[in-house]
């Protein structure tokens, strides 16, 4: 399996299970990851891709290492408990009817 394949498969996975919670009551075992967060983490991102751009930052040269270093090192911390989640989560109890549905809504 590619790369591309590995990431088809698992935005197929989390469409699927993001279509069963909003579509079904959920238990304990299929906790999606947490949008907030992952939201806070794409903003974090484009801080790191164009600093000083998104939040009005002046960054000098010395200051620009620590503040990437310091936007790295969130990101990390916030979005790997999120990748852990979603690695975790079921797909094989979904049903046929709501992974069919889930991927013509969100592939």
């Amino acid at each position: 399996m590619n790369i591309d394949e590995m990431i088809k498969s698992s935005a197929s996975t989390l469409a699927v299970n993001r279509f069963a919670e909003e579509n079904a009551p959920c238990s304990e075992s299929c906790t999606l990851p947490n949008r907030e967060v992952i939201i806070h983490v794409l903003t974090d991102i484009k801080k790191a891709i164009f600093p000083g751009y998104f939040d009005g930052e002046v960054l000098t040269d010395s200051s620009a290492e620590y503040y990437e270093g310091y936007l790295l090192t969130e990101i990390y911390r916030k979005l790997k408990p999120q990748i852990e989640i979603a690695l975790r989560l079921p797909s094989s109890n979904i049903p046929f009817e709501i992974q069919s549905a889930a991927l013509r809504k969100f592939v």
